[in-house]
């Protein structure tokens, strides 16, 4: 189901396995994108944390926010799946323990025809 990346730190997901986590509740999808990326479009109920190029403190702090829990399933997506895979990173060396990133970001979400807001 999940493909290992990221050196055993994250697992990588399908955009279609993305979207049956976030239907049954199961995942939050934090989208790191730019404000105006995400305002452009997203998958539904997204939370948008852009990823920061400097403060990564900050970054961690505001995904604590939405997801405190260490152990939440989160997706992490951005365009394509470069920044999510290294929002996923940071967030691995700060002790969250289930991160999935999005392959092909919301490039690949829009191509699959998936529901969007």
């Amino acid at each position: 189901m999940f493909r290992a990346a990221g050196g055993g730190k994250y697992n990588t997901v399908s955009v279609q396995e993305a979207y049956k986590l976030l239907q049954s509740g199961q995942a939050k999808y934090i989208d790191v994108r730019t404000k105006p990326e995400f305002s452009g479009g997203h998958p539904p109920n997204a939370t948008n944390i852009p990823i920061p190029m400097l403060a990564i403190q900050s970054f961690v702090d505001d995904v604590s926010k939405v997801a405190p829990n260490k152990e939440d399933l989160l997706l992490m997506g951005c365009a394509a799946g470069g920044r999510s895979a290294k929002a996923c990173d940071m967030l691995a060396t700060h002790g969250y323990t289930n991160l999935l990133n999005v392959e092909g970001g919301f490039g690949a979400w829009e191509s699959a025809g998936l529901p969007k807001e």
